[in-house]
């Protein structure tokens, strides 16, 4: 495989990475009590 396949294939998985986990991290700032889930050190679970 060359260079230029592999940094293709990294930053295609940057970018999958940022538009999972982007939600994900919005979700857990916006409503960090509505699921067990989305317990953190910031936020106590109940």
């Amino acid at each position: 495989m060359s260079i230029e396949i592999l940094t293709l294939i990294m930053l295609g998985s940057m970018v999958v990475l940022l538009v999972i986990g982007l939600p994900l991290h919005l979700s857990r700032v916006l409503s960090p009590l509505d699921s067990p889930c989305f317990c953190t050190v910031h936020w106590p679970c109940r």
